[in-house]
């Protein structure tokens, strides 16, 4: 597969590589499915109180950084993500 093309170095919902059986979104925290995120959060070992959605969305709102997270699914599962 070859490497996505990116606007100034950053990732785009257009620009985001898919695999088969796998569904790539990227997503703000206004759009994002906090449920399946924060549920994958609570399940992940390495997982902090500051990978919730709830921890982004303030970051966002308390200093105005826009925020986006990158989500794969398989199916309905939310099987990884990053932000």
């Amino acid at each position: 597969m070859s490497s996505p093309s990116m606007d100034n170095g950053q990732l785009t919902p257009e620009t985001v590589p898919t695999t088969v059986g796998i569904d790539i979104r990227v997503e703000s925290p206004q759009t994002l499915n906090r449920d399946a995120w924060d549920a994958f959060v609570s399940e992940h070992e390495a997982a902090t109180p500051y990978h919730l959605s709830a921890w982004m969305l303030g970051v966002e709102r308390a200093y105005g950084h826009q925020c986006y997270a990158v989500m794969a699914y398989r199916g309905s599962t939310c099987v990884v993500f990053c932000h």
